[in-house]
């Protein structure tokens, strides 16, 4: 088999391309021109994987019984150099069926029409609070204001995390995915581990009625047992910052639309601080979005 080429996405002209068509559109064109199936270099030890941009070729891949999501089974002969808390390397999306069936089963209860309709107040409350300060002729980040700790606080609301732990668990999860530095990534996985493996423990230890309770006893209906349901309440919070397409989409259409309402509602001249040409986007290829939206109220 021949040698793994050079990851073309760690070229820099990947991000190169000028506005209005930042990256990675042009770049994904040319890689879809060139070959749809690479062989790339990836992570330590030697390792390689398949970069995939054709859609008729992704499409067999995700459905394809060859291939497997299971992270777990291709790492357990492998030297790697990574240390991610199982909460998070064990996860419905880096699993097969029918771990995955069973993960995906009881997330798929957690956001129905009717559940997502219950939380919809909870959501308006949130909106309301992160707004509160916003006044006419002020600028705010739409970014950090309000579409990274939105989410984050409807997940936290719904796990029972205290009012006091979730700034620095919205932190953690915004590490998880933005941070350069592997080792830093692996330290916070082990830091949102431990603490949801608590949170977990605590509520099973303390019967109730709240959120958290509801939660772990749909996942002992759903055959989910202490781990799993770590991992499941580990995949709900890191969720706020972008995956696949996923059973809490209805519930991030709900938070789309009530702060958007709000937005637009509030201030409805609202408009852009800077020039389009200077909005930056994230440098990293598991969520795409930008790094700032700067917007001045009206």
């Amino acid at each position: 088999m021949a040698a793994p080429r050079q990851d073309p996405l760690r070229d820099p002209r990947f991000s190169a391309d000028p506005y209005p068509y930042p990256y990675p559109y042009p770049a994904y064109d040319r890689l879809r021109e060139g070959c749809p199936v690479q062989r790339i270099p990836a992570g330590s030890g030697g390792h390689h994987a398949y970069l995939i941009t054709g859609h008729p070729e992704a499409r067999e891949a995700f459905t394809g019984p060859r291939l497997s999501k299971d992270t777990a089974l291709f790492f357990a002969d492998r030297h790697s150099n990574r240390d991610l808390h199982s909460a998070i390397s064990r996860n419905m999306p880096a699993s097969d069926p029918p771990a995955h069936t069973r993960h995906r089963r009881v997330a798929t209860r957690l956001f129905t029409t009717g559940r997502v309709r219950e939380l919809r107040p909870c959501i308006t409350r949130v909106v309301d609070d992160l707004m509160t300060a916003w006044r006419p002729g002020t600028e705010v980040d739409l970014v950090a204001d309000l579409a990274v700790p939105l989410p984050v606080t409807v997940i936290c609301e719904l796990l029972g995390v205290p009012e006091s732990d979730r700034t620095t668990l919205a932190d953690w999860s915004h590490d998880l995915f933005d941070a350069a530095d592997t080792d830093r990534v692996d330290a916070t996985s082990h830091r949102i581990g431990a603490y949801l493996t608590h949170l977990v423990d605590t509520a099973h230890a303390t019967p109730g009625d709240g959120p958290l309770h509801s939660l772990l006893r749909d996942c002992a209906e759903g055959g989910l047992d202490r781990s799993e349901s770590v991992s499941l309440a580990a995949l709900l919070l890191v969720a706020g910052h972008g995956i696949h397409r996923c059973p809490g989409t209805p519930l991030a259409r709900a938070e789309v639309e009530i702060a958007l309402r709000a937005l637009v509602t509030r201030f409805p001249n609202t408009r852009l601080a800077i020039p389009a040409e200077s909005l930056t986007w994230r440098p990293t290829r598991l969520t795409r979005g930008l790094t700032a939206l700067p917007l001045t109220l009206a």
